[in-house]
Parts: structure tokens; C-alpha cells; sequence
């Protein structure tokens, strides 16, 4: 409960031009959950009266998640949002991206793969075989991030 309700504070405290969410939820059956769709409403609430509550909603720029073929969770679900998928070196689309909604903006950004990661949390991984390999549409999510940061 703690991330979704930090991510509504920085959307609608009036401090922040952009917000990136490299995170997910899962969506469970054909529907969306009931506390992503009451984010999303508010969230559409407060720009359509964004004078009333807040002096500007910043943009959101949602990971879509590493779900292969999978709906995306929230927020990259959020009408709005500018969902990030992920590319290898060679500006192919990753097998492992989050199926947007039809609705949503999509930039692509390289975010790396399982067998070419970005890094690794740790640096014997190579060598003792623990670690995790950094890859993944949260990696990517920063990259269209600084696209959209204001001039």
C-alpha cells in the first residue's frame, strides 16, 4: 500500500514535472483491479480540474512490465501514461514486454535481456553463479524518462 500511495503524493503534490514508475501490478482475470482503476480515476479527475487541486500533474512514465505478452499492470495501465517498453542493442523489441493497452502512448528504450543484461547486482555473478541480472522494462523506463524531462 505504501507505493501506490506515494505514487498518488508525487502526482498530486505539485512539486514534480515528471514521475517515473518502474514498478507493476499484476492484473488478475480480463479486468483491472479495483484500486489501479480507482488511481486511474482519480488521476484523470485531477487533470481534468487540475486548477482546483493541484497547479500541474506531472507526466508519468510507467515501466509496462516484463509479463511476455501479459497486460501491462498499473500504473502503465493509467490513461495518461507513457508506458516504456523495452529493445536489445539492436532496437528490437523484447519478448518478455508487457502488452500495453490499445489506448497508450509507447515509447521503446533499450532495457536489455537475460542473456545481454545492462549489469548485474552482484559483481561475482559470473563467477559464483548468484546475483541478478539488471534487464527489463524498469531499465528502460528511466531512458524515456529523460526524453520527456522539461527543458
Amino acid at each position: 500500500m505504501e507505493l501506490p500511495a506515494g505514487l498518488m503524493y508525487a502526482m498530486w503534490c505539485g512539486h514534480y514535472d515528471l514521475i517515473n514508475a518502474s514498478l507493476t501490478t499484476a492484473v488478475s482475470h480480463a479486468c483491472d483491479a479495483t484500486y489501479g482503476r480507482s488511481i486511474d480515476y482519480l488521476a484523470t479527475y485531477c487533470r481534468r480540474n487540475s486548477g482546483v487541486m493541484v497547479p500541474e500533474v506531472p507526466v508519468l512514465v510507467a515501466a509496462a512490465g516484463n509479463g511476455s505478452g501479459n497486460p501491462s499492470g498499473y500504473p502503465a495501465r493509467m490513461r495518461g501514461a507513457i508506458v516504456a517498453l523495452a529493445t536489445d542493442l539492436h532496437s528490437q523489441a523484447q519478448p518478455y514486454n508487457s502488452t500495453p493497452p490499445a489506448q497508450a502512448i509507447t515509447q521503446y528504450a533499450y532495457g536489455g535481456s537475460a542473456t545481454d543484461p545492462l549489469g548485474n547486482l552482484n559483481p561475482l555473478t559470473r563467477v559464483t553463479g548468484a546475483g541478478a541480472s539488471l534487464w527489463g522494462t524498469s531499465l528502460a523506463a528511466p531512458v524515456v524518462s529523460g526524453a520527456y524531462l522539461p527543458p
